[in-house]
């Protein structure tokens, strides 16, 4: 695949969108490394990200950036309805979108706004977003996220080990959006 143009991918009244997404991505790019192959990592083989066992369609093997760029667009950011919600909100379920699915992240979203969990953003989970001090509900689903990772450990043992690690994605998740919403460039 060729160098991926991003005007195919957002048309010019999505400049907004597109810079979201950028911005996710960035950030995204910036946890996840290049590649990575721990054998207690439940996903195999990552490269950007990319876990081998979660895509198996893909050769994460050979797995470009353009392609994991466009991977995050079309399996992560679109299915977690980021497109529907407000920038900081926006990259914050789309990073849980990665490390726990699309539908898994918007039912943390869900139950961080006190709406029936259904993994569906629609017009209740807006309404309770827009009525929510948006500081505050990242800090309420960021808190949600802590405890799913914990949970997953538990389920999990061996999964204890990474622990460390996601909790200092989310801290440095809350930092990336408190940068943001203070137009520090990154």
């Amino acid at each position: 695949m060729a160098a991926m143009n991003k005007k195919t991918l957002f048309s010019d009244q999505d400049a907004e969108l597109q810079k979201t997404f950028e911005l996710g991505l960035a950030f995204v790019f910036e946890v996840e490394g290049i590649e990575s192959d721990d054998p207690d990592d439940k996903g195999g083989l990552t490269r950007f990200g990319i876990a081998q066992n979660y895509n198996p369609d893909v050769d994460v093997a050979r797995l470009t950036r353009d392609h994991a760029e466009l991977r995050y667009l079309t399996n992560y950011f679109y299915p977690a309805s980021c497109e529907d919600l407000p920038r900081p909100i926006a990259i914050a379920v789309f990073d849980a979108s990665v490390n726990h699915g699309s539908i898994t992240a918007v039912k943390l979203l869900q139950s961080a706004l006190r709406v029936k969990a259904d993994g569906l953003i629609g017009p209740v989970t807006i309404a309770a977003i827009e009525s929510r001090n948006q500081q505050q509900l990242l800090i309420d689903f960021l808190s949600h996220r802590a405890l799913r990772y914990h949970e997953i450990a538990a389920e999990t043992p061996s999964q204890t080990k990474f622990i460390r690690g996601w909790m200092r994605r989310l801290f440095k998740l809350q930092h990336y959006l408190n940068n943001l919403s203070k137009g520090v460039r990154q």
